[in-house]
């Protein structure tokens, strides 16, 4: 045991001697990772709000439905319409980066809501690592009106908007404070 600590007290000493190896131990882990972590975050975080503000181009072919679909995305400020398009041109307009969505109505949209069944809608779009956010914001315009829909469908039925609820639930974090920091902690720390 004790030829096991002097060769370990030996090699922790030529360690520390070398400027090379302290680099590689102390500087790269403790400095230049975190920095180059926080640099690249901060470019994706203003790349984020960059894309959230930008007006979204989007192309509507309705058929002769979903009025309210159009009407809500005219009152938006953040949308630029384009309508009196065919699919066929709308997916060329977003293949070519003119348009960052095309929404397009089945001609029974509006007959199989009716029916209180589901209308269907195509949504075109172009999925590159730079268009995911527009992307996401543009299914989200449909996800707003799909749940107004839903709304005045259970004010039609006199239903409680809750009934759709079925699971609830509670999400509580046993772990306690010691080890929600060691948590923290491991994760910045290289392995």
């Amino acid at each position: 045991m004790k030829t096991i600590l002097t060769v370990f007290k030996k090699e922790l000493v030529d360690s520390l001697r070398d400027r090379r190896t302290l680099v590689a131990m102390v500087f790269v882990p403790l400095v230049l990772f975190p920095l180059l972590i926080s640099i690249s975050s901060s470019m994706l975080i203003s790349h984020e709000k960059k894309a959230a503000k930008k007006t979204l181009r989007i192309g509507l072919v309705m058929n002769g439905n979903a009025a309210g679909f159009k009407e809500m995305l005219s009152a938006r400020g953040d949308v630029k319409l384009k309508e009196g398009i065919t699919p066929e041109e709308g997916m060329s307009l977003v293949k070519a980066d003119s348009l960052d969505a095309v929404f397009v109505f089945d001609p029974t949209f509006d007959e199989r809501g009716a029916a209180l069944g589901a209308g269907k809608v195509s949504m075109y779009h172009k999925s590159t690592e730079n268009s995911a956010i527009e992307k996401r914001r543009a299914r989200s315009l449909l996800d707003d009106f799909e749940k107004a829909l839903r709304e005045k469908r259970f004010e039609a039925l006199a239903l409680d908007l809750s009934i759709i609820d079925a699971v609830d639930v509670g999400d509580e974090n046993l772990a306690s404070t010691k080890e929600q920091l060691a948590d923290q902690i491991g994760g910045l720390l290289p392995s």
